[in-house]
């Protein structure tokens, strides 16, 4: 059986779909999309995000390139997720993706990783929704809790101290 946790995270909310989706966050303007022409790589790329003057999250890729109207290849994907103190609160690691323009779909093509304060996620493949702000993680999906006690019930945890 497989495991596929959805989590809700805004942890790639710095992409939006070039073209409007039925219900969906407005377009990235038209002239933001045209600084990636088709066949070109451009190195080094950093992408802020704001939400009212504050930052929000930083998309940083060692590499994108744009294969056509549809798509961006991204490589070495490290996005940044703050908090309102300015502080970073999570990031997502990916060597590969793809992003689709129009559809506002990122999908890792390689293992991904999500560093939150409060778990560590990895997995075989990571899937994000900019119009839902769905992830979806799948193959191999291991999470780690350092501090599952601090949760509610302590997910039956007191029982193992028993043992």
């Amino acid at each position: 059986m497989k495991f596929l946790p959805k989590i809700l995270i805004p942890v790639l909310a710095c992409l939006t779909p070039v073209a409007p989706v039925a219900g969906g966050p407005h377009a990235i303007p038209a002239e933001f999309s045209e600084l990636f022409p088709i066949g070109r790589t451009f190195s080094g790329v950093k992408i802020p995000s704001y939400t009212n003057d504050v930052l929000k999250t930083v998309l940083e890729a060692e590499a994108i390139t744009r294969v056509n109207d549809t798509y961006l290849d991204l490589s070495n994907l490290v996005l940044k997720v703050y908090n309102p103190e300015g502080g970073i609160e999570s990031t997502v690691e990916m060597k590969e993706a793809r992003y689709h323009l129009i559809t506002g779909q990122l999908l890792s093509q390689t293992p991904a990783k999500v560093n939150h304060e409060k778990f560590v996620m990895t997995g075989e493949q990571l899937g994000y929704d900019t119009t839902t702000e769905l992830s979806t993680m799948k193959g191999n999906v291991k999470v780690v809790i350092p501090k599952a006690r601090e949760f509610t019930g302590n997910f039956g945890l007191d029982a193992l101290d028993s043992k």
